[in-house]
């Protein structure tokens, strides 16, 4: 079996496509960074790690559309 035979060559790709490779980032100022850091102890997990779920939470809701309180529906209605 060759090592870059076309199966292979796939899998590996697959594979690739699941790392994390690409980069996202953003400077804080100190009173920022205070606040995040605290975040980041309260939910004890690293800095990463909630800005990751951050973000796809974000990404999530704007698939979903922008939608209203169960309250504010409530009201107009």
């Amino acid at each position: 079996m060759a090592l870059l035979d076309k199966e292979n060559l796939a899998a590996m790709k697959a594979k690739r496509e699941k790392f994390r490779l690409n980069h996202v980032g953003t400077k804080l100022n100190d009173a920022e960074l205070k606040e995040f850091t605290a975040l980041v102890e309260k939910r004890k997990q690293n800095p990463s790690e909630l800005i990751r779920e951050l973000i796809f939470r974000e990404i999530r809701r704007d698939k979903e559309g922008i939608q209203a309180s169960p309250e504010l529906s409530e009201i107009i209605g």
